[in-house]
């Protein structure tokens, strides 16, 4: 029988509840600079947001609010936790630690929230754990970063003051007054705050607990990462295994005959450029959209001269899985680029690999750091023996504003006629690649360029103009050059940037991009240049045009086939695959197909399904999943 005495204890024993309040309202104010950040978001990068209609921000807005919730509560833990040990002799002291203790969580996750506002451009969405090796990129940089984004970082500074003074208020509020509850009020308390912890940390009464897939809600990427905060991704963005091991077909084998690259028709290349001997140049145009080819006249008119593919698409959304997809024929299918994974130690070859053997110097450039995105721990996996960047570069008593940005690395006009007098040194053939870096955010020219070259509705389009003329500089030095005959020339851009006309503001949009084929010397057979193509052809393509039978993975195929490519993509944990004017668009939860000849922003799905289109993506998905766990690509 319950003790009276010992129930009257329970209901009149008081307990201190001002450490609990604070670490309540305390959350509830973070919350509230959640959204301050996904309003400043959406800010800052409005231009990216054309064509969105009012509705949709709304429910962008409020549907980041579970994902801010996640946020808080996850990173809040420590400070409830030592919020329910209250003792009423210590309660003040207590209470300025767990002030303390909130700030330093709470701001240095709202830091990288901030930091993303901006850097979630360069990954094409928010931070994960794997992306925060962009701090040691960023080493050395820090005074570019801050001329740069000046503004952004005053209001920044701005905000996380007013978030420190609004927990110092609160924390003096509460310690001018007595706040107590009685054991069973407090116990109570703990007992709501665990279902509400746990409702939290799951997103909802839901069946699947609150993922990244969940908000996945618009055709926009920015309104979907707009939604997110990067806090929600850095806990949640990766698993432990970053691919899922497939089993819709029973072995590798029978995929096979679904994949691009096992397209048997003939190709329309009949020659052999390996008994010539020719050199290769690879230039990979940094963040040159399609649509951007009006301020580059001179690449315009190679496109002229030589082949160009109107209907190219980039594997991924950076640079750093550019260089995979050009230099191996491996696209980006996972969230992280394949050299920041465990399955960069599979054994896969590239283009320096395959051409060493036939006698070819191999060497690559690019006027950023040596380390800049890992660049030169890739060419060296496929084989490019030498490696030139802004270390390799003598100024040669150049006033330093001509020739450095002092933010990435070298401009792009001396940077190539540095690499022009270096290929002259080069045993012949050669094969060599470079990866321009002017036209990059913050858009930065050297004097006088940046008050001659013409301007467009956004920034970048002057940049263009830039390294579109530092290239026909670079060809005019070489064209002297007695090997300059001998060369084939191939311009591609490593991805897209902010889109300026609406037939490219949309989805697949922001994965056009240019690919020329051009040659002094090459008699082009007549193929379809407007077939879909992507960066996944180069290496086959090479291998056709110089004859070289070697086992490459099957993602791409030679733009001398006759027909065009299936094309797969992966944005914003939707797989798209693209054949001839059909496209399937394979979210987690549904399937819808389009006709992209007549709907090229993917606006109204066909009533009925392509027969083959999911079959096909499904095996490229299985393809590279299990081919990259199982080292068998």
């Amino acid at each position: 029988m319950t003790n009276p005495l010992f129930v009257a204890t329970i209901y009149t024993m008081k307990v201190s509840s001002k450490l609990i309040l604070f670490s309540f309202f305390s959350m509830v104010i973070t919350m509230c600079f959640y959204s301050v950040e996904r309003l400043i978001y959406f800010l800052w990068n409005h231009q990216s947001f054309h064509g969105v209609v009012a509705n949709e921000i709304f429910s962008a807005f409020f549907s980041g609010l579970r994902f801010d919730l996640y946020a808080v509560v996850i990173t809040n833990l420590p400070v409830f936790l030592l919020s329910l040990l209250s003792f009423s002799k210590f309660e003040n002291i207590q209470l300025r630690v767990l002030v303390f203790l909130s700030i330093l969580i709470n701001l240095t996750f709202l830091a990288i929230n901030q930091v993303d506002i901006e850097f979630s451009n360069f990954l094409g969405r928010r931070m994960t754990i794997g992306n925060l090796n962009f701090f040691h990129e960023a080493q050395g940089k820090i005074s570019g970063f801050i001329f740069t984004y000046g503004f952004l970082i005053f209001i920044q500074v701005l905000i996380n003051l007013f978030f420190v003074f609004c927990l110092i208020k609160l924390s003096q509020k509460l310690s001018t007054k007595k706040y107590e509850w009685n054991l069973s009020k407090y116990f109570l308390c703990i007992f709501l705050s665990l279902i509400f912890f746990i409702l939290a940390i799951r997103g909802g009464l839901q069946r699947k607990p609150l993922a990244i897939a969940h908000a996945i809600q618009f055709e926009s990427s920015y309104l979907n990462q707009m939604v997110l905060n990067s806090t929600f991704t850095l806990f949640r963005g990766e698993t432990k295994h970053l691919l899922e091991e497939k089993k819709d077909f029973p072995n590798m084998q029978s995929l096979i005959p679904y994949l691009n690259g096992a397209d048997s028709s003939p190709s329309l290349w009949q020659g052999n450029l390996l008994k010539k001997k020719m050199n290769i140049i690879i230039v990979i145009l940094e963040s040159f959209s399609n649509e951007y080819l009006e301020f580059a006249p001179y690449l315009t008119s190679l496109a002229q001269k030589g082949l160009y593919f109107e209907n190219t698409y980039a594997n991924g959304r950076r640079s750093i899985e550019a260089i995979s997809s050009i230099t191996s024929g491996i696209p980006s299918l996972m969230s992280n680029a394949l050299v920041t994974t465990p399955y960069f130690n599979d054994e896969f070859s590239g283009l320096g690999n395959i051409f060493k053997k036939y006698g070819y110097h191999t060497s690559f450039f690019h006027g950023g750091l040596p380390g800049t995105m890992y660049f030169d721990l890739f060419t060296k996996k496929v084989g490019f023996d030498h490696y030139y960047s802004s270390e390799s570069f003598d100024p040669q008593h150049m006033p330093k504003e001509t020739y450095t940005d002092d933010f990435w690395g070298i401009y792009d006009e001396p940077f190539l006629q540095f690499m022009s007098q270096k290929l002259d040194q080069f045993s012949k053939p050669f094969l060599s690649a470079v990866f321009t870096l002017t036209s990059h955010h913050p858009y930065k020219l050297p004097p006088p360029y940046d008050k001659t070259l013409p301007q467009g509705k956004i920034p970048i389009l002057q940049t263009v103009a830039y390294t579109d003329m530092a290239i026909q500089k670079f060809m005019d030095q070489i064209a002297k050059k007695d090997w300059y005959p001998n060369t084939l020339f191939i311009f591609v851009a490593d991805h897209t940037q902010l889109p300026y006309k609406a037939q490219y503001d949309n989805t697949l949009g922001r994965y056009r991009i240019p690919l020329i084929l051009y040659s002094p010397s090459i008699q082009w057979p007549k193929v379809d240049t407007q077939k879909i193509v992507q960066q996944a052809d180069i290496l086959p393509t090479l291998l056709d045009l110089f004859q070289i039978q070697e086992k490459v993975p099957l993602f791409g195929k030679s733009i001398f086939k006759k027909t065009g490519d299936q094309v797969v993509l992966l944005s914003d944990q939707t797989y798209f695959i693209l054949k001839d004017s059909f496209a399937l668009r394979l979210r987690p939860d549904k399937s819808e197909y389009f006709d992209i000849k007549n709907d090229f922003p993917l606006n109204t799905p066909l009533e009925k399904p392509i027969d083959g289109l999911e079959k096909s993506l499904r095996a490229t998905i299985q393809y590279y999943n299990n081919g990259l766990l199982n080292d068998q690509l």
